[in-house]
């Protein structure tokens, strides 16, 4: 029982929580729509207590954070900060407590020119979010007939789902339906879906098996993986071992 007593205590000693709080607002009018936003910014302030002890030394926490903001993100002419808000997070640690305060906000210019609205940090990241939900997107659409990569063979199915890219559910020839990862599925045929490695079906490949070449045609590909006939065998070889193979011009 004094084990377990102690062991609380020693928990309780060393454990530590935070919380959180913080409140947004606006310093500039943003109606016209003449502006751009041209990036955000932040500025922060920490006191410790030890004991219940110190944390003086900063005459206002907000005001040493708004102060780090604004030295190290001065604003030029026709810009001011917009959308400010203000955080808090207290942790509490044994014996030691710390208050940060956070201060973020939104440099806009006023009345730039059009090549400069173009350059705006929303377009930047719309742009980078579509190009990340592009690259997200599966190669597989709904309907299509693939082929399933199962004991060694191209098992043909139709696409019920694909809207997670890690559980594509497929459909067999007798209406039961399969969960499969984008790996073990395949596209059948050539020029439906162009990928990074640059390799298709229908496409004559080389590689090389135990340090001898082999060459083959592409009947089946995914972003990874290539299944590939040779001769009478159907091998699965990863595609960034392949090569782009000609075959020879008869004399």
């Amino acid at each position: 029982m004094k084990r377990i007593i102690t062991f609380i205590c020693l928990s309780v000693l060393i454990s530590s929580c935070a919380f959180h709080e913080g409140i947004m607002t606006s310093s500039a009018s943003l109606t016209d729509g003449d502006f751009r936003v041209v990036r955000f910014v932040s500025g922060s302030a920490k006191t410790v207590h030890i004991f219940g002890i110190g944390g003086l030394k900063p005459k206002a926490l907000m005001y040493e954070a708004k102060k780090d903001m604004y030295l190290n993100f001065p604003l030029k002419e026709g810009q001011v900060y917009a959308n400010i808000s203000s955080d808090f997070k207290r942790s509490y640690f044994p014996f030691v407590g710390v208050t940060r305060a956070t201060i973020t906000a939104d440099i806009v210019e006023f009345n730039p020119s059009e090549d400069e609205k173009k350059n705006n940090v929303f377009n930047d990241l719309r742009n980078k979010r579509e190009t990340e939900l592009l690259q997200q997107k599966t190669f597989v659409l709904f309907a299509d007939t693939v082929g399933v990569w199962i004991g060694g063979e191209l098992n043909k199915m139709e696409v019920v789902s694909n809207e997670n890219t890690n559980s594509i559910i497929l459909k067999g020839s007798n209406n039961t339906e399969f969960i499969y990862g984008e790996e073990q599925i395949f596209l059948l045929k050539p020029g439906i879906y162009e990928f990074t490695h640059g390799f298709d079906v229908e496409q004559s490949v080389q590689w090389k098996e135990y340090g001898q070449n082999r060459a083959g045609v592409i009947v089946g590909i995914n972003p990874k993986w290539a299944v590939i006939k040779s001769g009478n065998d159907l091998i699965n070889v990863k595609a960034k071992h392949l090569e782009d193979f000609k075959i020879p011009d008869e004399e």
